[in-house]
């Protein structure tokens, strides 16, 4: 009880007193009441005023974490057993403070309590340190922390991809790759290569090996080592091509060697990452509500303490929010701006990005099996920091026998412009820079970038591997606005070549100077729009070193369910607008979409103008065994006639030391094999994460390939038609490189059976019917349907059997998957003598 209620008391009992007796004079009820105020407890009500040992539900967030024993006074709780509420309690960041604090009495707060739905700025406390609020009459006990003394809460609780699901496996990649041409008045030519991607994995390690046979090189291996990657860090040995190298300017070949770095591919929190961290308190548990110029982006429910907003399914960029926070019933606890900055280059807040590398770089000219290395080792570090919310900076360091290099760069994202500098040189001499720049505005967007890289001061001999790229100056303009209801855009670039001459450098050309400007501008504008139809009208002008090209091209295209038209029309201007022949061009392609379980596209398409004449054929096919893309194209021009064709071929051998199987719609680096028991040649459609990722055949295995370093849902589907007896069931995955896991079905088609049974014209009602061990009860019209899964084919007749009564009845009206057995006579059937006929089947 209350000093408030033990007041109130008392004044009812000193009017009682002054009505029975009648006696007492004015001044005495002054004194008596003046007596009464002063002690606040009246005679008979002492142990009111007495400390109260109990029992309290104990709340953090507005969820109940256990009981407590504590002591109530008039204005203060105490905690009789501390130790045991603190180990009840999150986490603290000074758990010795916090000891000492539930030692100590704590004001009841109850002032806070909420009285009603409408209540603002109650049910809850932002202390400096600790402190609670006790309801009498509930018994309860809710506790509130300074956010200086929570630890931060993370948004996502794992953000790392869960170990490989698979043990030992083998992926054997196999693809191909053709091209050719035949002429009448120039050589033909052909080529093809064949390329293997090999890869033997074991959990989060891969053993991994690149190699190609061409038929002008031969044999060759351009990649062969061990790698891991996990848990954000990746480990690289052998022969391989460096992931880690960030820099614009280093040159990057293939090395014999060691790296180490971090990794983003396997987080599963990659996106939250790029964004600046959001940091709210929660006292209760509530929501929050993130405005972008008073649009709602984001929303979700948190728990109390210190906690990290989801950023995931924030848009890119750099812009003002404001941020809302409300408890479970919708009460305002706080509202803060706040700057906030997503952007993919930009490293994870308080997180490092780096690499380590060392080894021999390789010599990229012409080789068979193994490439050459260069007899000078290299070494390589990088380091990336944010710094800010919308601020980073980076820097990396190369050095060789001969040559070092230092490079620095930073990134700067602001909410209309974004800034990209960056600075390198190196020890003989050597400088370069490349600042990119994006402007936007609500009419256009202007993007920009500057590159130069002097020439090298002093020759390269062959057996020296050069760090930087060889010298060039490269300017790059764009600019795209929308405009009188279309979209106009301009792009401008310049590059020229700086080197020396007989410097050595990869692929350099001959000669010394190579330099050329492209200009482009171009309108395109929406000028039909239907459900089936496309119009599209595009005008553009092209300068390329001087040489001047102009056309307006407009496009119509229909698309039904499966087919695709478009037909377009080109008129050409070149040099001095010396007009060029009208070109008109046609396409067709038809799509299979859900006709067939294999994934089929054909196009036709054909070019005319008044001096040539163009056809061409595209097929792509991906199904069970692979998948192959072939184009043909016929040409006519100026009375040569020329014909190109090419293609290339993919499938997969796939092992897991006791089981194997080869095809697969796609060459990927990581698979299932499904395994169907029963239902030979039926077709399965495979659902990763609920969407189709290719079929499988029953009676057999098949390999569905799939992207490593992520974790997948894995279901089943029938796509043919009729019913089917097996246990659905949902499969979670997680697969690195090399993996393969398997998931096994047991699936029997089902043949629906239908019939009724009467005796003297009326049907047996609630009767039980067997067939085959399967039992199903008849309706109140004596009808029944049972699905069996039995294959009907070679079944003549088929045994009925309910109560004492069997009869064999000749299959004659059935279907694929159904069997209509018609109506049946129980005197028709042969019953047992002891059989007594319910009062169901007596003859009226």
């Amino acid at each position: 009880m209350t000093i408030k209620m033990i007041k109130g008391v008392a004044s009812i009992l000193c009017l009682l007193l002054v009505v029975s007796t009648g006696g007492f004079a004015e001044t005495e009820l002054a004194s008596e009441s003046k007596k009464i105020l002063e002690t606040g407890v009246p005679s008979g009500f002492e142990d009111l005023s007495q400390p109260q040992f109990i029992v309290a539900d104990l709340y953090y967030g507005s969820q109940q974490i256990g009981t407590a024993q504590i002591t109530v006074y008039l204005r203060h709780i105490e905690f009789n057993d501390p130790i045991t509420v603190f180990n009840l309690l999150p986490e603290s960041l000074d758990p010795i403070l916090l000891k000492q604090l539930l030692s100590q009495r704590q004001d009841k707060n109850s002032h806070r309590l909420c009285q009603n739905t409408s209540q603002m700025d109650c049910g809850y406390l932002i202390p400096e340190d600790f402190a609670v609020i006790y309801d009498d009459d509930q018994y309860r006990l809710d506790i509130y922390f300074s956010p200086n003394l929570l630890p931060q809460e993370e948004a996502i609780a794992a953000p790392y991809l869960p170990s490989a699901s698979s043990g030992f496996s083998l992926i054997q990649n196999l693809s191909a790759t053709w091209a050719g041409v035949s002429s009448k008045d120039y050589n033909n030519n052909y080529s093809a290569t064949f390329n293997g991607n090999t890869i033997v994995g074991f959990g989060e390690n891969a053993l991994r090996s690149q190699w190609h046979y061409t038929d002008v090189q031969g044999h060759q291996i351009s990649s062969l080592h061990w790698t891991k990657d996990f848990r954000g860090k990746t480990y690289s040995a052998g022969l391989f091509q460096p992931q880690g190298n960030y820099s614009y300017f280093n040159t990057s070949q293939a090395i014999f060697g060691i790296e180490y770095r971090n990794s983003y591919r396997t987080r599963t929190d990659l996106s939250h990452q790029q964004g600046a961290l959001i940091e709210v308190n929660m006292p209760v548990r509530g929501r929050v509500e993130i405005y972008r110029e008073n649009r709602l982006i984001h929303t979700e429910l948190l728990d109390a303490g210190n906690r990290v907003v989801n950023t995931t399914t924030l848009p890119s960029g750099a812009y003002e929010i404001d941020i809302r926070t409300f408890d479970e019933s919708g009460r305002p606890l706080k509202n803060f701006s706040d700057f906030f900055a997503k952007d993919f280059y930009l490293p994870a807040p308080g997180e490092w990005h780096w690499s380590l590398l060392a080894g021999l770089p390789t010599n990229i000219r012409s080789y068979q099996g193994l490439p050459e290395y260069y007899r000078e080792g290299i070494a390589r570090a990088y380091l990336g920091r944010r710094i800010s919310d919308n601020i980073a900076l980076f820097s990396s360091f190369s050095a060789a026998e001969n040559q070092q290099v230092v490079e620095i760069g930073a990134r700067w994202v602001g909410s209309r412009l974004e800034l990209s500098p960056n600075f390198v040189a190196d020890s003989k001499g050597q400088q370069g820079y490349r600042l990119d720049a994006l402007f936007t505005t609500p009419y256009f967007t202007l993007s920009a970038s500057s590159t130069k890289l002097s020439k090298a001061e002093a020759f390269y001999l062959s057996e020296n591997y050069p760090l930087l790229r060889t010298g060039f100056r490269q300017r790059n303009i764009g600019l795209q606005s929308h405009i009188l209801g279309g979209n106009i855009s301009f792009r401008y670039s310049e590059r020229e070549s700086l080197f020396t001459e007989n410097e050595h450098i990869f692929n350099s050309p001959t000669n010394t100077s190579n330099s050329n400007k492209l200009t482009t501008l171009s309108y395109q504008r929406t000028i039909l729009k239907r459900r089936n139809w496309f119009g599209n009208l595009t005008i553009s002008y092209n300068d390329a070193d001087g040489e001047k090209y102009s056309s307006i091209h407009f496009l119509f295209r229909y698309r039904t369910n499966h087919w695709q038209h478009s037909a377009s029309i080109r008129h050409e201007l070149g040099n001095n607008l010396t007009d060029t022949p009208h070109k008109f061009a046609f396409n067709s392609r038809w799509f299979d979409h859900d006709l067939w379980a294999p994934q089929v596209e054909q196009a036709i398409g054909g070019e005319v103008s008044e001096n040539s004449h163009h056809l061409e054929s595209h097929t792509r096919i991906s199904g069970h065994q692979g998948f192959l893309n072939t184009s043909i194209s016929l040409s006519d021009e100026e009375s040569n006639r020329t014909t190109n064709y090419l293609g290339t071929f993919s499938t997969n051998i796939i092992t897991t030391g006791t089981r194997f199987a080869w095809g697969g719609e796609r060459a990927l680096e990581s698979a299932i094999i499904v395994d169907i028991d029963g239902s030979d040649r039926k077709e399965f459609e495979v659902l990763v994460d609920g969407k189709r990722h290719g079929y499988a055949m029953g009676g057999g295995k098949s390999v569905i390939n799939l992207p490593a370093f992520q974790s997948y849902d894995i279901s089943l589907r029938p796509l043919d038609n009729g019913f089917f007896e097996y246990r659905e069931k949902s499969q979670l995955v997680t697969l690195y490189p090399g993996n393969v896991t398997e998931t096994n079905y047991k699936i029997q088609p089902l043949y629906v059976i239908v019939g009724r049974i009467i005796s003297y014209g009326n049907g047996l009602p609630e009767t039980l019917i067997t067939i085959d061990d399967h039992q199903v009860t008849t309706d109140q019209f004596g009808v029944f349907q049972l699905e069996v899964p039995i294959d009907i084919q070679g079944y003549s007749n088929l045994e009925v059997k309910w109560l004492d009564c069997r009869i064999e009845v000749q299959v004659e009206d059935s279907g694929e998957n159904w069997i209509n057995l018609g109506t049946l006579q129980q005197s028709d059937a042969y019953c047992l003598p002891a059989f007594k006929v319910s009062k169901h089947n007596e003859q009226p």
